[in-house]
Order: structure tokens, then C-alpha cells, then sequence
């Protein structure tokens, strides 16, 4: 009896125990095991089980064709072959992107738990880490150099590689290459372009490139919100922006020391984080009555990085006087400032006209304090909103109110999709859009669903316990009242943290 006669139960189980690659010569046996591979996704859906881990499940993805991509990713990657691998660099972007978005978090890798484990996300480390230990380490420098520096912020760094007048593939490879640096999460602070001759081969600091995009007025305008988004009001995410942003805060919170905090782990960490529904955090009860839910997973505390730069030094920047446009590099001394902040949810709302409309937005309060001022002046209230673009991103918007007064807003993007432990990263400005500034980068990362009261008691992000674990059941959240008037649904806090009073 052919093998191909078997239950297809048994078959699973027989198939499922193969590599990727041998299901190619499986599928050429026969016309019957050709339809059975070709009709069956569950078995791709579990042998990717398997080898990286439970997926996420999606109604949206064939499985077959990311497992299928996976394995031509790793071949590629590494591969000694610099020209196909030039020709493969939009694939080996999308299948990235394409196998990060089914990953799923089995648990804490770190002894802090902050950090996710994901098979997934490990295996895109041993692609494109440097590490010596790293099957394609030896490989790893050439696919981060095509693959993650492609955007404007490198090609403007080498002469013979900038575009002046880039056509819309152009622009388009140059986001996808942003958009996977962003979420390899340790940014490239250090750059040579293999390509370069080697008596002029050289490193190039990519800080001031990055420094001099975060801080240009020319980039904030009321088409892109004054935030990383394109300048046409689409609200399509700006991954080049984003990309500059990282780079500017990972040059200070190394600079500072702050990469050795255990909470601020994602900066060290290839790909850690950077997939939908990464936080691992306590299995709560839904504080909501019925059906009404928060999708984003908005309460609990979370660390925040602002950098910010002397107005004198912002000004000469921006405004150099006689008709002059700003540098195309800055490296000018950012002040730093580590965050804490404690947000709870005060009302949820259906999605408007220019969000997408499968998830609502979600409005929320909270406290702030500096880990370095113990200044109560200097700690304002926050207020937002998280709400889901059309394009699926999940956006962050929030303000800063100093004694009542609006003073600063900011507008992130949550790296790597809804609730991932990577946070967002965005840009911060002036509440009125003044068109002088100022303005700089920001981020910001859930570090416990616990609520604590700004990091009272800590002035040392050490110091935070960041673990859930034994406080799954501590402050259930208050009772509720829910209105729902037709176009609004909206919950409002019966009782109120000491303090201030959420308004509805």
C-alpha cells in the first residue's frame, strides 16, 4: 500500500515530522500527495509549530507560503552570494515582516521578565545578528548593510548612493528597509557601506543624520499630524522617521548608561518584542462589563525616554540665518530624561471616520515621573487616546498637562503591531504646533500591568519591580457605568486614584 493511501491523519503525523525543504520532493511523488499538501495548511500551520513555535493564528495567512518563505529567507541570508542577494532584497524584507506578524510569545526570556520568548523572533536574530556564535554571523554585517540600510538616512550619508529624485519603487524600498531596521530594534549607530573601495572604506557615525532629521521643523507639519507619519494626511506610518528616532535615542540612552536597566532591555536585543501581542504580562480579569473590551492592553506602568535639545542649539539649527536651510547633520548634546508612567483607561469609543474600524479607540489618564527629579512641578498628568489607522498600525497620541494647561503633545506608533512589548516611538512637540518648535524624539514601553503611582518611592528605574507574577489579583479595577448613546460607548471610573478626577 502506497503511503499515500494512508488515513490523512496518519499522514499528518508522518509529514508534519519533515523539513521544510523535503515537502518539495514530497508534493512531486504523486498527483494525490500533490493535492494533499496543496489543500492542507493546518500541516504548515503545525510544522511551523514545530520548529518556531506556536503561530499566532490569522484567517488572513496562508501558512504554507510562510513557512515556504521562511526557509527561502534563511537560504538567502546565509548565502555568500552578495548579488542574489541584492536581487532578493524586497523579498527577504516582506518575508520578515510576514514571519514576525504570526509570532507569538511562549513566555519571559529574562530573568526581569520584560522580555518576550519567541522562536520566531530567535530565529531572526540568528539571520542577522554579528555575534560570532550566530550561524550566519559571517553573513550577518552584508544583510543588515542590504537589507536595513537602504532608507534616506544611509543613502545621504554616501554621495554615490543618494537619489534625488526617487520614483514611488524607490521610496517604497526605502520604507520597507526603515520599517525592518525599526524592527530589529538595535539600531545601527555605526555605518560602512561594503560597497566602498577599501582604501576609503570607512565608519560613519549615522547619529547626526538622524539627529539632523528628528530635529528639523521642515518635518513637522499639519499634514503628518506633526508626527512619523507621510506628508499627504494619509496617516501612513513614516518608517524612515521612526528609523531616525531610534537612532537618535539609542545614541543617548547609551551614551547615559541606560542600556543597562533591566527595563530597557528591547534596546539590546535583536527583535525582541517586535511582533504583535508580545508583552507577556498577568492574567487579569476584564475590568469592562460585557463585551466591552480594551484591545491594546492601555493600563499598567511603563518606562518613557524624552530627549530634547538646548533651544538655543534647536534654534541655530533650524533658523541659521541669511537664507540658509539646516545642516544635513547635527551633533549637538540632547538632555535625556527617563520616565515612569502609571495610565489607566477612562473611556472607550468607537472608531471615527479616519481610523480603521475594527478596533475602537481607547482614552486614557495617568501620572508621570522623572527617575532623575524627584520634582513633583516637573511630573505632568497625561491624557490620550490608542486608537488603529487604516493602514492596521496602532497609533499613540498623547498630551502633557501642566496645572491644568496643555503644554506638549506627542503622536508614536506601537513597533511591531497591537500590544507588542517593543512600545512606540514617535516624536513629541508643542501642544499649539508652534511653528519654532520645539520638538524631539520619544518612546515609551509597558513595563507591568500593575498601576503604581509614577514610580513613587523609586527614583531608579532598577529599582522598579517589573514583575506581574504575584500580583495578578491586586486592585481589581473600580466599578463602572456604561452609556451607550448610539455613536459613543463610554466607561466611566465610579471611583477615582487620589489625586485627580478622569473626565468623560
Amino acid at each position: 500500500m502506497g503511503i499515500e493511501r494512508l488515513p490523512w491523519e496518519i499522514l499528518h503525523l508522518i509529514l508534519v515530522l519533515l523539513m521544510p525543504q523535503d515537502l518539495g520532493r514530497v508534493a512531486q511523488v504523486n498527483k494525490g500527495m500533490n493535492n494533499f499538501l496543496s489543500t492542507n495548511d493546518k500541516l504548515f500551520r503545525d510544522m511551523i509549530g514545530l520548529i518556531y513555535g506556536k503561530p499566532r493564528e490569522r484567517d488572513d495567512v496562508s501558512y504554507s507560503k510562510v513557512l515556504k518563505d521562511a526557509t527561502r529567507l534563511a537560504c538567502i541570508c546565509a548565502s555568500e552570494d552578495v548579488g542574489m542577494k541584492k536581487r532578493e532584497v524586497k523579498f527577504v524584507q516582506e518575508a520578515s515582516f510576514a514571519f514576525l506578524a504570526i509570532a507569538s510569545a511562549s513566555g519571559r526570556a529574562d530573568c526581569q521578565k520584560i522580555l518576550p520568548e519567541s522562536r520566531i523572533s530567535e530565529f531572526m536574530q540568528t539571520i542577522f545578528s554579528t555575534l560570532d556564535l550566530m550561524p550566519c554571523a559571517a553573513h550577518a554585517k552584508d544583510n543588515l548593510d542590504l537589507f536595513m540600510c537602504n532608507s534616506s538616512l544611509f543613502q545621504h550619508m554616501l554621495v554615490d548612493r543618494a537619489v534625488d529624485r526617487p520614483d514611488d519603487d524607490e521610496l517604497q524600498s526605502r520604507q520597507r528597509s526603515a520599517k525592518l531596521h525599526a524592527l530589529y530594534g538595535c539600531p545601527i549607530r555605526m555605518y560602512h557601506h561594503r560597497a566602498q573601495e577599501a582604501p576609503v572604506r570607512r565608519k560613519l557615525r549615522v547619529y547626526p543624520h538622524a539627529c539632523a532629521k528628528v530635529y528639523d521643523m521642515r518635518n513637522y507639519t499639519e499634514h503628518n499630524h506633526w508626527g512619523p507619519f507621510k506628508n499627504d494626511g494619509s496617516l501612513t506610518v513614516n518608517w524612515e522617521m521612526i528609523e531616525a528616532v531610534l537612532v537618535t535615542l539609542a545614541e543617548n540612552i547609551e551614551k547615559r548608561g541606560f542600556n543597562t536597566y533591566p527595563a530597557n532591555v528591547f534596546w539590546r536585543v535583536p527583535f525582541g518584542g517586535s511582533f504583535p501581542y508580545s508583552y507577556v504580562g498577568a492574567k487579569t480579569k476584564n475590568p469592562f462589563p460585557g463585551n466591552l473590551q480594551d484591545p491594546y492592553g492601555v493600563t499598567g506602568t511603563y518606562s518613557r525616554i524624552v530627549c530634547f535639545l538646548d533651544y538655543g542649539d534647536f534654534s541655530a539649527f533650524n533658523f541659521p540665518g541669511n537664507g540658509r536651510e539646516p545642516s544635513p547633520s547635527l551633533d549637538a548634546e540632547e538632555a535625556t530624561r527617563l520616565i515612569v508612567m502609571s495610565l489607566k483607561v477612562t473611556k472607550i469609543t468607537k472608531p471615527g471616520p479616519d481610523d480603521g474600524q475594527d478596533r475602537p479607540i481607547v482614552h486614557y489618564q495617568g501620572t508621570t515621573r522623572w527617575l532623575e527629579n524627584g520634582d513633583a512641578s516637573a511630573c505632568p498628568i497625561v491624557r490620550g487616546t490608542v486608537r488603529t489607522t487604516k493602514e492596521g498600525e496602532i497609533r499613540w497620541t498623547s498630551s502633557s498637562i501642566f496645572n491644568g494647561e496643555e503644554r506638549w503633545k506627542s503622536e508614536s506608533i506601537q513597533v511591531g503591531g497591537i500590544q507588542s512589548a517593543r512600545g512606540t516611538v514617535g516624536t513629541w512637540f508643542d501642544a499649539e504646533h508652534d511653528p519654532h518648535g520645539p520638538v524631539g524624539p520619544t518612546a515609551s514601553w509597558k513595563i507591568m500591568d500593575r498601576v503604581i503611582d509614577g514610580g513613587a518611592g523609586s527614583n531608579n528605574l532598577q529599582d522598579l519591580n517589573t514583575s506581574d507574577d504575584d500580583n495578578e489579583n491586586e486592585n481589581e479595577e473600580d466599578a463602572m457605568d456604561v452609556e451607550d448613546d448610539g455613536n459613543l460607548l463610554q466607561v466611566n471610573l465610579a471611583t477615582i486614584d487620589a489625586g485627580f478626577t478622569y473626565s468623560t
